[in-house]
């Protein structure tokens, strides 16, 4: 059976650079809006820039639950619940997520966390 390929992530812009820096020095492949140098770009150019990567979206931004309705979300969205605050507990989510899923689970999926 072959094997899965992981999910790899990109932050939007209010995602906190801190927690991309905490996850990738756990292993785990995630690049934020910034350095992609996409500050300012609208959501759906984020949703889609991310698709174009084979990346899941991570985002506290409820418009990303709109756009999961009314466009195809290849990659997969990870809508983030909880304020951003709470590192630990985002750091956790998002690491869960990534052991969890693949990139395959996670095509056109809205998950909460």
């Amino acid at each position: 059976m072959p094997e899965q390929k992981k999910i790899s992530l990109y932050f939007d812009e209010n995602m906190p650079e801190a927690a991309a820096i905490q996850l990738a020095d756990q292993g785990i492949d995630v690049m934020t809006t910034q350095e992609a140098k996409r500050c300012g770009a609208d959501d759906l150019d984020q949703l889609y820039f991310a698709a174009s990567l084979g990346r899941v979206i991570c985002s506290h931004d409820k418009d990303f639950l709109e756009l999961a309705k009314t466009d195809p979300v290849r990659c997969g969205i990870a809508f983030i619940g909880f304020k951003s605050k709470e590192m630990g507990a985002l750091v956790r989510a998002l690491r869960e997520l990534h052991r969890n899923e693949t990139a395959e689970s996670m095509e056109n999926r809205l998950v909460y966390l």
